[in-house]
Order: C-alpha cells, then sequence, then structure tokens
C-alpha cells in the first residue's frame, strides 16, 4: 500500500469511527436529558461572504422541550426554528436556569465538532433534526 492509499484508508476509518462515537454522544445526551424531545441546527457553506472565504460552519444548537418538561412553555418560542428554543428564547422566570444552561451547554458540544468532521457525518447545505431514534438531515435552502 501506498502513502496515498494509506491515507485515504486512515481517513475512512476516522470518519467511520467518529460517526459511530457522535451517535454514542447523542444516545448518551438523550438518557441524560429527558426534557428534550429533539435537537436542531445547520450547517452549510455561504455561497458568498462579502468577499471573506466562504467557509463551512455549523451553526448552534436549538432545542424542542417535551411537553411534561419544566421548561416547556407555548410561549417560550416553540414556533420558532421549526418548534426548537435557544437558550435566549426562554424566559427564566419559574425555570432553573443552572440546569437549562447545561443542558444547552451539552447540546452545543454536538455543534462545536470539528467542522471538517461535521461535513463527513452530515454533508453541506444541511438542515438537521436529531431525536432520540433518528437523525434526519435535510437539504437547507439559504442565501
Amino acid at each position: 500500500m501506498n502513502a496515498i492509499e494509506e491515507i485515504n484508508k486512515l481517513r475512512k476509518e476516522y470518519v467511520e469511527k467518529s460517526t459511530e462515537l457522535f451517535k454514542n454522544f447523542l444516545k448518551e445526551f438523550f438518557e441524560n436529558n429527558e426534557d428534550v424531545e429533539s435537537i436542531t441546527f445547520t450547517a452549510y457553506t455561504p455561497y458568498f461572504n462579502d468577499g471573506d472565504a466562504c467557509t463551512y460552519s455549523v451553526g448552534d444548537a436549538y432545542l424542542k422541550f417535551k411537553e411534561t418538561s419544566e421548561f416547556y412553555s407555548k410561549d417560550n418560542g416553540q414556533d420558532y426554528c421549526n418548534g426548537h428554543d435557544d437558550l435566549y428564547s426562554i424566559p427564566y422566570e419559574g425555570y432553573n436556569k443552572e440546569k437549562l444552561k447545561e443542558i444547552f451547554k451539552e447540546a452545543n458540544k454536538i455543534t462545536s465538532l470539528p467542522s471538517d468532521l461535521m461535513y463527513n457525518i452530515i454533508g453541506d447545505h444541511a438542515e438537521v433534526l436529531i431525536t432520540r431514534d433518528e437523525m434526519k438531515v435535510s437539504h437547507l435552502e439559504h442565501d
């Protein structure tokens, strides 16, 4: 095997193992955060960036909480981002603010993985919806 073949083999192994670990993290996330129904985020390379380089990036995580969760409220912004909330759209009154921040911090570990890895797992121009049972990747229309 020559050096290029070895590099390609190692890259394939890296992506396969990383994808497996990514799925394990998601499983653990939902086991540890029973209040969360689903996670959504986008990942794409912009078509135009006002003269700067157009680079692939993954957006912040938005969460949808179960109706039985202390964090669920019809006034939370449930109509925002396909029914998902960001940390700032949930009013803190009556909620355990520290627990809420910790849930979002943990969810955003997903979106802070290396860009090249996320590109290999979900692709470009993607809107991602993750539930306990599946990860659905849809094509994202954007500017």
